[in-house]
């Protein structure tokens, strides 16, 4: 005869973190963002530089040094999904809050080009991610506590609570990744217009030196204006890449491409995930 204890506690789910796919995509995504900030980080500078030296182009540099610190943010964002310890505090919601970023100070004259909307995009997402993946700790956390005390309602409602709150964040970072891909294919189209493609055989791009980061490379006045935006400073310390390659630009701003793609794929596999998660739980 089994013991009704053992038998409660064959129905509560094993603390089972984030599935191997799921990381293999979040893995991708870091990856396909390290290396846009780079390429960001490395155009912004030179813009500086050209527009130092006299070359036609539009100042664009603080704004690709804004996108840079926001791929940066979104890439420690899915690093994040890599590492997902069980957490304590498994009886709080979880709560979705993106950074408040003011693109205007960094704006280049003239119309809105298509792409621009990458930053907030990027911010919405980054944060709708850190929810997500907050929010399965804590549901680690409840089951881990759930195993320890099959008999406390109290704990297996939060379990409940906390699996059905992942779903929710992660439909939403869902949506919010194909907003991102979208921006990040506009954006590639932008870049590629003949006035953006001048930042590419600049007289300036050899004055560039890598290794110094975005803070020590830009101008003052526009550090300030990248300061009033309201973005964490911190990301703008990122080391400034090497020059991107001349003979092949369109494929080193394709990289926007990549990454879009990799977001995407991040958030279908981890809302698909979440779903077979709640369906394990409801069933117990």
């Amino acid at each position: 005869m089994v013991h009704p204890m053992a038998a409660l506690e064959r129905l509560i789910p094993k603390p089972v973190g984030l599935s191997s796919e799921v990381k293999q995509s979040a893995a991708r995504a870091e990856r396909s963002w390290e290396a846009v900030t780079g390429l960001f980080g490395g155009l912004a500078a030179t813009g500086t530089a050209a527009v130092a030296v006299g070359a036609a182009i539009p100042p664009i540099a603080p704004f690709l040094a804004l996108a840079a610190a926001s791929t940066f943010y979104f890439k420690l964002r899915a690093k994040w999904a890599k590492e997902d310890p069980a957490r304590s505090d498994f009886r709080r919601t979880t709560k979705y809050r993106v950074p408040r970023i003011d693109v205007m100070p960094v704006m280049p004259p003239g119309e809105i080009l298509p792409g621009m909307e990458l930053i907030h995009s990027l911010f919405a997402a980054g944060a709708s991610l850190e929810a997500t993946v907050t929010c399965v700790e804590r549901a680690m956390g409840a089951s881990v506590a759930a195993a320890e005390k099959p008999r406390d309602k109290e704990i297996r409602t939060a379990l409940v609570d906390r699996v059905h709150e992942t779903q929710e964040h992660a439909r939403r970072t869902e949506t919010l990744a194909g907003t991102v891909r979208t921006a990040a294919e506009r954006l590639n189209g932008t870049l590629k217009l003949t006035k953006f493609r001048e930042l590419w055989t600049s007289e300036g791009a050899s004055s560039v030196t890598p290794g110094r980061t975005l803070l020590e490379t830009l101008d003052k006045h526009d550090v300030g204006r990248l300061i009033s935006t309201g973005i964490d400073e911190r990301y703008l310390d990122t080391p400034v890449r090497r020059q991107p390659n001349l003979e092949n630009s369109e494929s080193e701003v394709d990289l926007l491409l990549e990454a879009g793609a990799a977001t995407e794929e991040l958030a279908v596999t981890l809302r698909s995930w979440s779903m077979e998660l709640m369906l394990e739980v409801e069933r117990f």
